[in-house]
Formats: structure tokens, sequence, C-alpha cells
């Protein structure tokens, strides 16, 4: 028999518009989704920073500086907690175990957006770009945005995407489980959209412990606790300004 799942949607107070997919069967693995322009929305109305916000994007805001440097700042022990209390209230039989959840990251979306004051002055810029883009772009290109070098004996998939949907078009680069997006939101906002189905795509410097207890220093791959969000968070920023530069020069 298929195993049932429950959904359960709610807005949190901190995090905005979430959901908790709950398992019937063991081991109960447990999904949970968050949008960081609900809580980034909270944040800035708590700090008195007006904004226009249109679905999942910002066409207009007071102080962007300040706006950045919140963002920068999101909590990952609230989140923690967060997600600690909606385990408890919504898998009651976890409590049967005596265990606590170990949460990790299993997709992650982290965006850069170049917000216009009129659609017509996107809507031919754009045009451009996603067309000369989708030529333009190499394998090697796909790589050097990701902040990876490009070798004889790579065998995943990898290459470009365009796509015509109701919302419009959107251009994507894609190289294993990472892929980085470009479209435009409600015709004012060019969207630099960088997608991650496995952290450990990305290496960094960190602290590796290792199974004899010793602990070194080294370039590894990114962990996928959800303490590492603030190093996905940069290493992903610097994929989009890459892309970025890229797109400057078309």
């Amino acid at each position: 028999a298929k195993c049932v799942h429950y959904y359960f949607y709610f807005i949190d107070p901190q995090f905005g518009l979430c959901y908790l997919r709950v398992p019937t069967w063991a081991p109960f693995r447990l999904q949970f989704y968050c949008n960081g322009h609900n809580w980034l929305a909270r944040q800035l109305t708590q700090a008195g920073i007006t904004y226009i916000q249109l679905d999942n994007a910002f066409a207009n805001i007071s102080d962007i500086a300040q706006a950045q440097a919140i963002a920068d700042r999101f909590p990952v022990e609230r989140l923690h907690e967060t997600l600690d209390i909606l385990a408890a209230e919504c898998c009651p039989v976890l409590k049967h175990f005596g265990v606590t959840y170990h949460w990790s990251l299993m997709q992650l979306e982290y965006a850069t957006d170049i917000i216009f004051r009129r659609q017509d002055e996107l809507r031919p810029l754009y045009e451009t770009l996603v067309r000369t883009a989708i030529h333009a772009v190499k394998p090697d290109h796909v790589a050097t945005f990701l902040g990876r070098k490009l070798t004889g004996n790579y065998a995943a998939d990898l290459g470009n995407d365009f796509h015509t949907r109701v919302e419009g078009t959107c251009i994507k680069h894609h190289m294993g489980p990472v892929a980085i997006k470009l479209y435009d939101k409600q015709g004012l906002i060019l969207r630099i959209e960088t997608t991650v189905n496995d952290v450990s795509f990305f290496r960094h410097h960190r602290t590796v412990e290792h199974r004899d207890g010793t602990h070194e220093s080294k370039t590894a791959s990114v962990q996928k606790t959800i303490y590492s969000l603030g190093a996905v968070r940069e290493l992903l920023t610097a994929a989009n300004r890459r892309y970025l530069e890229f797109l400057s020069q078309l």
C-alpha cells in the first residue's frame, strides 16, 4: 500500500505561509517549506521600513541596504526552534521514540532581484537578454557561474533550457543538482535565481571532524544541516553575481 501523507498549511508569525508534510509510516520523515520573502516582509514591518510586495518579490523598498542586511541575518536558530515545535504538534508519534529530528536542507532557492521603475523599461532589455543568453552561454560558462571547473570526465547533466509559460519566459542553465535561472516577475523585476537540490555540490573552507576525533580546516563539501544556510547564502550570492556580470557584458 502507498504511504498516506498529511499536509499542514499554516501562517507562522515569523515565517509566513508554510507547510509541514507528515507521513503516516516510519521513519516519519518530515518536510517543511517556507519562503524567505514572507519572513523578510515581517521584519521590514517591524523595522518601520516601507515596501511594496508583489507575490514573492518586492517592487519597492524604502531602504534596500537595510533590507539586505536584515535578509543576511536569517535566524537559523529560531527556524530550528520552530521546526521542533511543529514536529511535536503535527507528528505526535515522535514522543514514543524519545528522539529528536535532525533538520537538513532538501532544496534551496536564492534570488537576486533587480527592480525597474516601469515595465516598458524592463521588457525590451529582458527579451534581448534571454534570446541572446540561450545561444551565448556555453557549458564551461555554466560551470564558472556555479564556481566549478568543467573537466573532461564530468558525466552529469549539463545544459540550457528555454521555457515559455503563462507567466512568461524563463531561461535555465543547469549543472547536475544545481540550476541558475533568469526570468521577470510582474514585468518589473529581473530575477536571477539559483536553485540547489543537493548543497554538497558546493565546496567551501570549513572545519572537518574525522572519525578518530581530530579536526582539520580545509576545503570540503557543504554539509546538509540547516546551520549551513549562512555558507550556502554566500555561495549562491556569488553564483548570481557571476551570472549578472556575464549578462552585463551582453
